[in-house]
């Protein structure tokens, strides 16, 4: 519970916000030390940790660079990097390609996808591409509601289609609903209230 055990749940959590929270007069292996150190990881392991961070993140070319010096490409890395540090078991990421020309998106996405094969990892994102890039659920939030929660292939489908927002007398079964023509998908959302995902020609 994040209220009440922050102190406990900050070791499992990486997070990266939109813009990287680096120290500018450090240069790229001094701030991941830095940071490996604020994340209690054992003096022993900082060696092997910074290694797999910046190996991950495709760092080796700016490791003795200060970060002031780092185009915005390699501050996302970093920010990645310190992310990873301590090996959470989720890692939270805020925007994390804003920003980024094509080449520098390309790279920093795929450093991702490879991280969620060992991670949970959360993106926040208003960029639809991005999530059909490297995501595989989606969920969109609005005014502080949960409304869609559903896989990526769900959510191109749902892009497909045109929906009805239904309302009933009495009930209705959804079996007889789902045999009309079109239909693709139903969703209840209350009593007597149901969505209709259906083919737009229909």
């Amino acid at each position: 519970d994040m209220a009440t055990q922050r102190e406990q749940a900050a070791p499992r959590i990486g997070y990266l916000p939109e813009s990287p929270p680096l120290y500018d007069v450090l240069d790229v292996t001094s701030y991941l030390r830095f940071v490996a150190r604020a994340k209690h990881v054992p003096t022993h392991q900082i060696p092997q940790q910074l290694d797999r961070v910046i190996n991950a993140c495709r760092l080796e070319a700016v490791t003795q660079k200060e970060c002031y010096k780092l185009s915005k490409g390699f501050r996302q890395r970093v920010g990645l990097a310190q992310a990873l540090l301590g090996e959470p078991e989720v890692l939270l990421l805020d925007e994390p390609t804003a920003g980024l020309d094509p080449g520098q998106i390309q790279e920093t996405r795929e450093v991702i996808r490879n991280f969620g094969s060992q991670h949970a990892v959360l993106i926040s994102t208003h960029i639809l591409p991005e999530v059909q890039s490297v995501c595989s659920r989606v969920q969109i939030i609005s005014k502080g509601n949960l409304v869609l929660s559903d896989t990526i292939d769900g959510l191109a489908q749902r892009m497909q289609s045109s929906v009805l927002r239904v309302r009933f007398r009495t009930p209705v079964a959804t079996s007889v609903l789902a045999s009309l023509p079109g239909v693709k998908n139903i969703e209840e959302t209350s009593a007597n209230e149901l969505r209709l995902y259906h083919e737009p020609s229909q």
